[in-house]
């Protein structure tokens, strides 16, 4: 019987477990390599006799195996940090064969009934083994989650509408930014404003908030860079109000980008990618153990980026460097610390998008049109340093304390349609700007269990602080500049010139928040849980803003706002959960009633019903929920007598509700078979607006009401277990802007973009995959806004091919 092993050579332990299956009885006392130890794998599929002798060499296990029982059969795929004995059970699913251990080493043989073990195919991987990290499991769903409470939850256990784009999912469908990622996430709308702008939006509400490893800070567009994936291992989504750990925003979602962190083993991972528009970009990710004991591990990401858009004269030079060091300080505490530079910079970067024509139509414009001369850039730097101090108590409380800072650099020179000179010829604004933002969080935590009345509860508490700190300027615009632009006839030889500027521009801004926190996850009766907490807030800005000869000051203030968190989930039968929850989020506002009092902020509370399913182990999820948000004390404004003299004033009066519903299933069907399919429907209305009249008039028409997106992987069989093919779509609904002043409406109807992947793995080393996005090539405005500005065309067909080596 050969024995899998290290380059085919018997090492001793080899020839101990080879006499002893040919000699019964004899034991394996010259093991010296447990085969219960976790390593990080990562064995692709291929014929089951060259995967056992992988797996072999990567543990140091000794495996043994009559040829002619695995001749013709193929091993399933093997990621993640797997003992010897769960990876040969993956790669043996399906295949009619057992893996035993026998002494020191692990022994194939065929299975039978008597066994008890599935001759079909089956899961091998629990959400247990699934845990927090998605990263080498090759997985669509995640094992556990913290983005929408302090404690550490399940898919299943968290009473809240939640989507998780693994680091899977990220490779298959090429994604390479944030955006790629949140387009392709249930309910998630991406819109752009032009100049490297994106807001994102959910349930009709904007989202005003991200959150890096659990940490806030502003959603900020203008300075933030996030066009690479490259050192995030996922991104979380939790939809509805998140004001339980985000405090001020709106409640529309709370996003999360998770970094990667350090391996056990080492690990190297060399991609070259090549797309089309002469898209050249390159990465280097490698880490492991730092010391011989392995308590101080380390990895560091690179990445760059120079390439050419389907704009004409508008491209992008990127580059990402991001380092991170854990240390065991001892068996129970965990120091980690790091950082990274990311620089985007995108020449010929245009400010505000292409217009229509005066009766909101879309002119017939090549996809490569802008309406920005070469001179124009919009470039971002960002500075980051991060730390974390772990410590977990003998009865299994866990305490830690985090904290980060992030420096925000934009520079941009652009130019914008101001306005229409004659039917088919517009007017340019020109500006000039630069913005400095330093953001600066802490998060001090205690999270574990207890028990009462004889029952096991969790609970947390915790406070955290962030600061934000503006320092904007100088800005400036030509005294004047008048120049004619025909986006029909747009010819860069005759590009306006650069002109002189006059700074005249500046903005400073200090925004504080504190707040303290607390929920617990209390178990009523068996399957029957409660969760409930809440958070006090307070909030304190402060700002001024210079503009020519304008001098403004802003300060308004938040104290003691608090913000409930209510959940009931019931587990029905074995693989099913249903819950309701109630969760709120408030927002500041700088507006003053008659007395001149700030109004009271405005509130959105966040109500929501759904079931979810846990299948296979924990490697398939399903939910459904419908929700409706309630946003009120919107700024209503008043007639001028009843305000003091000279100001203006407001009742906290408006009131918008969203209703909707939202399905998603996310997975593994099979080891061969990865699935993501999210539905979103949504209806946002204003319910009170007695100034302006738009009660029971659609808000946020920007939004898709319908909204699908798909993903699928599948890993042929038999000859072809090295190729895998795969296709992502998103379907959305007719959209439309409507802005009181702007014109007629401007719209985009309904549509849908395919994308489709082919991989192969000739061996566990090398992965090739070719993406091909926008399949059909279908033309679209992926943004619409104004008449005058603020529409931008969806990208055409494109390719990229990467290459990727690991070892």
């Amino acid at each position: 019987m050969p024995l899998a092993h290290p380059h085919f050579r018997l090492a001793p332990l080899a020839l101990a477990i080879t006499f002893a299956l040919a000699t019964p009885g004899i034991t394996y006392a010259q093991a010296t390599v447990s085969s219960t130890q976790a390593v990080t794998l990562s064995i692709a599929a291929q014929p089951l006799s060259s995967a056992l002798n992988e797996l072999s060499a990567a543990t140091g296990t000794a495996i043994g195996f009559s040829p002619a029982l695995v001749s013709g059969k193929t091993a399933r795929a093997v990621r993640g940090e797997l003992t010897a004995q769960q990876a040969v059970d993956q790669m043996l699913s399906g295949s009619g064969l057992l893996a035993t251990q026998e002494g020191g080493g692990i022994v194939i043989k065929a299975a039978t009934r008597a066994d008890d073990v599935p001759i079909l195919d089956a899961v091998t991987v629990s959400a247990s083994q699934l845990g927090l990290t998605t990263e080498g499991t090759g997985s669509y769903t995640t094992g556990s989650m913290n983005t929408a409470t302090p404690l550490s939850l399940s898919i299943r256990e968290t009473p809240q509408s939640v989507s998780v784009v693994t680091r899977e999912r990220m490779t298959d469908a090429g994604m390479t930014s944030v955006e790629d990622a949140l387009a392709f996430t249930t309910g998630m709308t991406v819109k752009a404003t032009g100049g490297e702008r994106n807001t994102y939006s959910a349930r009709g509400f904007d989202v005003s908030n991200i959150q890096v490893d659990g940490l806030t800070v502003d959603h900020d567009s203008d300075t933030l860079g996030s066009a690479s994936l490259a050192m995030y291992d996922r991104i979380e989504v939790v939809r509805g109000a998140a004001g339980l750990l985000e405090g001020a925003g709106n409640p529309s979602a709370s996003i999360n980008l998770v970094r990667k962190r350090p391996t056990s083993t080492w690990q190297t991972s060399l991609t070259a990618a090549l797309g089309r528009w002469d898209d050249y970009s390159g990465s280097v990710d490698t880490g492991g153990p730092l010391n011989a004991s392995g308590t101080l591990r380390g990895r560091v990401v690179a990445s760059l980026q120079d390439a050419d858009t389907f704009t004409q004269g508008y491209g992008h030079k990127r580059k990402l460097f991001y380092g991170i060091v854990e240390a065991d300080l001892t068996d129970r505490t965990l120091l980690t610390f790091g950082g990274y530079y990311n620089k985007e910079d995108n020449p010929g970067a245009d400010w505000n998008g292409l217009p229509t024509r005066a009766d909101g139509s879309f002119y017939d414009f090549d996809r490569s049109v802008r309406a920005s001369p070469t001179w124009s850039y919009w470039n971002k730097t960002n500075v980051n340093f991060f730390g974390e101090l772990k410590h977990t108590f003998e009865n299994d409380w866990d305490v830690s304390l985090k904290g980060q800072y992030l420096d925000g650099k934009l520079d941009m020179l652009g130019t914008s349609l101001l306005g229409r000179s004659a039917e088919d010829t517009f007017l340019y604004n020109v500006g000039q700007y630069r913005y400095h933002h330093k953001n600066t969080s802490l998060d001090l935590r205690a999270t574990g269990p207890f028990t009462l009345f004889g029952r096991s509860h969790q609970l947390a508490v915790g406070a955290n602080y962030r600061h934000r700190v503006d320092s904007d300027g100088p800005g400036g615009w030509p005294s004047a500049y008048e120049y004619g632009f025909d986006p029909m006839h747009w010819q860069e030889t005759v590009a306006p010139p650069m002109p002189e500027m006059n700074w005249m521009w500046s903005s400073d801004g200090d925004v504080k928040e504190y707040g303290a926190y607390f929920t617990g996850k209390f178990n009523l009766l068996e399957g029957l849980n409660l969760f409930a907490g809440g958070r006090f807030s307070w909030y304190e800005l402060d700002q001024t803003l210079k503009s020519g000869t304008y001098l403004g000051k802003t300060a308004y203030e938040a104290k003691g706002e608090f913000t409930p968190y209510a959940a009931l989930t019931y587990d029905l039968f074995e693989q099913h959960t249903v819950y309701g929850s109630v969760t709120g989020i408030f927002r500041p506002q700088n507006y003053s009633s008659t007395s001149g009092a700030l109004l009271d902020p405005v509130e959105g509370t966040n109500y929501e019903l759904g079931i979810k399913g846990e299948y296979l182990g924990g490697r398939l999820n399903a939910s459904l929920a419908v929700f409706q948000i309630n946003q009120s004390n919107l700024p209503e404004s008043l007639p001028l007598l009843l305000c003091r003299s000279g100001q203006s004033c407001y009742a906290a009066a408006g009131e918008i509700r969203s209703r909707g519903v939202e399905l998603e299933v996310s997975g593994n069907l099979t080891d061969a078979w990865s699935v993501f399919a999210g539905y979103a429907y949504q209806q946002a209305e204003y319910r009170k607006d007695s100034v302006n009249g738009k009660a029971g008039d659609a808000y946020a028409t920007t939004t898709p009401r319908n909204l699908l997106t798909l993903s699928t992987v599948y890993q042929l069989p038999g000859a072809l277990a090295n190729w895998r093919v795969g296709a992502s779509a998103r379907f959305q609904s007719a959209v439309h802007s409507s802005i009181a002043g702007e014109g007629p409406a401007v719209r985009q109807g309904a549509y849908g973009i395919v994308n489709t992947m082919i991989g192969y793995s000739p061996n566990s080393h090398l992965d090739l995959r070719l993406n091909v996005n926008n399949l059909f090539d279908k033309y679209y405005y992926r943004t619409v806004s104004y008449p005058r500005n603020g529409n931008l065309l969806g990208e055409p067909r494109s390719f990229m091919l990467t290459a990727q080596y690991k070892f």
